[in-house]
């Protein structure tokens, strides 16, 4: 799908700079820049590459800042903040466009420039193409590639950007003196032109990114300029330039090597390809799902052994064992993309230890972390939803030995060097230590939402997951199945006897030992978002009217037209709008955030249980789309400001947001079959 956006509508600065366009390459790299072309958050970059596919992202490239010189006039199409100045290039658009990759058209008097930016699929690789027509004079443009070399979450300064530079026909080779364990190389390869190089060294010094000045982070650099590719154009002339910019990794290192730079591959028209064929494999029945099922793609990586990963989000996400389990029913499941589901299906199974899914991967040189009680159960969920969706017994039952040790571990206790606990009571819940759910933020070491004891979607996924397993047995031949549903009833009596109370669901129960030996409650009776995690799973613990009541007064406090609160506004706890330093905006992040994924379960509740019809649901979907077409061109946020407007206070594109609404579409909408590719059977 295309989307697009008009001079007129470019011309704002403020309103260019924060939209976002994001582009990956499957290795868990990306390019991002604003719709004005510029750079508003150290984020934003034409190339960070993944050192270690899928770990360790670099920023190597910022951009390319651009001169057009056209008679006596030269005018930068430059779009961000510098030294106290305000570049904007963006008056210059003349429009931008989004469909398989970004295009940016810029008119200066009878000229016309067109800039289209593509990633390369499996290398760390970015190709800008530009196409330049002129008029009744000729005209000259300058390219300086603003080049770094850091951590993305850091900045670079003057000090430590330093390269030695040397030349071949048609590319300039960069390698970086600092210490790094990485690759230390990065190449310039233009297709027009001559590159000319000065005598010292160059930067662009100061550059402000006044997205990460309001995040109270650091939000000035210097980019080393290694020299300009300059390119003439003859009077009333089209002449097309391709700058790529490159590392040693991946399919990019072996074609530009291998091929003459006049004959090199179409870059712009093999991604078209892939997002194409990507849509054509969707089996949503919803005219705009192959969209997002091709955009939902971006979030698909492998590593160098062919390992399959869900990347949580771009820019700030890498790989996360809870939201991989999640995303792929919506990414893959939903989408009837049988294979890639079970590539990843199968390569979470390599993060569980000590039957704990990790939570959070970083890549070489650190451990994962295994601090999560929900992760693992999630994986009972995705499992179910693989065989509801492609039937495939014998991928199942090679599963059956790691869900059974979850059940049991969880049923005999996990305690780790670490402090976590997780252990199933005489009752037949799981408690837990604290910060082990998906709402896990810290603060000086402390949780913001402890939520220890019992909490209650991690109560509903336990009794998902033995009700999962009571209905596989059958499948990998085990006759008794009867102890799942033992044990299932148990959990859900003692669900509905302490969780649920006259106003609705508790959040958590903590249970207090008397000296009798009784088991006293104690309801922490918030309302969150929460409980419709517990009450949306394949297996409820609640009857129906209860789960009626519930999602009535979680709508009416949690609802908003992008998201689902975290807490409720009438809470004195309540945060509204997640803005200034990092300890403000992790409050906020649980105790008021809206998340765009959590629509998801909220919608497919109100329709399971007759609430609201197909076509409500859908209108609700409405300003969702918006925000998606609007904020990162095709991908949901991760979450927003509670408070009305409700601004984009997280992730610009979050894999779990993107894989809850294709989800919610194929629950509503239903599938259909896709020729030549793994197909539903719903």
């Amino acid at each position: 799908m295309r989307i697009e956006y008009t001079g007129k509508q470019l011309a704002d600065y403020m309103v260019a700079a924060d939209k976002n366009w994001v582009l990956t390459n499957g290795l868990g790299g990306y390019a991002s820049l604003t719709l004005g072309g510029g750079n508003t958050s150290k984020y934003h970059c034409l190339l960070s590459a993944a050192m270690t596919p899928p770990y360790d992202r670099y920023v190597l490239c910022s951009n390319i800042h651009e001169y057009v010189r056209l008679g006596a006039a030269t005018v930068s199409l430059a779009a961000f903040d510098a030294n106290g100045v305000c570049s904007q290039g963006n008056q210059y658009l003349k429009s931008f466009s989004m469909d398989a990759y970004p295009t940016y058209v810029y008119s200066i008097d009878d000229v016309s420039i067109s800039k289209e930016i593509t990633m390369i699929r499996g290398a760390n690789a970015t190709a800008v193409r530009y196409r330049i027509r002129t008029g009744r004079r000729p005209l000259e443009m300058d390219f300086y590639p603003l080049i770094n070399y850091r951590r993305h979450h850091d900045v670079s300064y003057r000090d430590n950007l330093n390269f030695d530079l040397w030349q071949w026909p048609g590319m300039v080779n960069l390698e970086y003196k600092g210490e790094t364990e990485y690759l230390n190389r990065l190449h310039i390869s233009y297709s027009a032109g001559v590159f000319e190089t000065g005598e010292e060294p160059d930067y662009f010094r100061g550059m402000f990114y006044r997205q990460d000045a309001a995040r109270c982070t650091d939000c000035w650099e210097d980019h080393f300029i290694p020299g300009k590719v300059t390119l003439r154009v003859e009077p009333n002339t089209t002449k097309t330039l391709e700058l790529v910019i490159f590392t040693e990794q991946g399919a990019t290192w072996d074609i530009l090597k291998t091929v003459k730079r006049t004959v090199r591959p179409d870059f712009f028209a093999a991604e078209t390809k892939h997002k194409a064929d990507l849509a054509a494999q969707c089996s949503i029945d919803h005219e705009r799902a192959p969209y997002l099922a091709a955009s939902a793609g971006d979030y698909l990586v492998q590593d160098a052994e062919d390992n399959t990963y869900i990347m949580a989000g771009y820019p700030w996400y890498g790989f996360r064992g809870r939201d991989a389990a999640l995303a792929v029913i919506g990414l893959c499941i939903s989408t009837g993309r049988s294979q890639e589901a079970k590539a990843v299906l199968q390569n979470l199974v390599k993060y569980i230890d000590n039957s704990m899914l990790a939570d959070n991967v970083k890549g070489r040189g650190h451990a994962p972390e295994y601090d999560s009680a929900d992760a693992s159960l999630w994986l009972f969920e995705a499992v179910f939803e693989y065989y509801l969706a492609f039937g495939d017994k014998e991928f199942v039952c090679s599963l059956k030995g790691v869900l059974e040790s979850i059940i049991e571990r969880y049923q005999q206790c996990i305690v780790t060097d670490e402090g976590v606990y997780i252990a199933m009571n005489s009752l037949g819940l799981i408690e837990t230590s604290p910060a082990m759910t998906w709402m896990e933020a810290r603060v000086d070491g402390r949780p913001i939402t402890a939520r220890e004891g019992c909490a209650v979607e991690i109560n509903g996924l336990w009794y998902n997951a033995l009700r999962i397993m009571e209905k596989l047995c059958p499948l990998w031949g085990d006759k008794a199945s009867r102890r799942y549903d033992i044990q299932a009833i148990l959990t859900r009596d003692s669900f509905r006897k302490y969780f649920v109370y006259e106003g609705g669901i508790a959040d958590t129960v903590t249970f207090y030992r008397t000296f009798d030996g009784r088991m006293e409650p104690h309801r922490d009776i918030s309302v969150r978002c929460n409980q419709m995690l517990a009450l949306g799973l394949n297996f409820s613990p609640c009857d129906t009217e209860t789960m009626k009541r519930c999602v009535r007064r979680m709508g009416g406090l949690l609802y908003t037209p992008v998201g689902i609160r975290t807490l409720s506004p009438d809470d004195r706890n309540y945060t509204g709008k997640g803005v200034g330093a990092a300890r403000i905006r992790d409050y906020a992040s649980y105790n008021g955030n809206s998340w765009m994924w959590l629509m998801g379960y909220y919608l497919r509740l109100l329709y399971r249980l007759g609430m609201y019809g197909k076509e409500q649901i859908l209108t609700m979907l409405l300003p969702v789309f918006v925000e998606m077409d609007n904020t990162c061109m095709g991908h949901g946020g991760e979450m927003y400001d509670g408070d009305a407007p409700n601004v984009r206070a997280g992730d610009w594109a979050h894999a779990l947001s993107d894989a809850e609404i294709l989800r919610t579409l194929a629950a509503v909408c239903g599938t259909k079959k896709v020729k030549g590719y793994g197909k539903s059977k719903r």
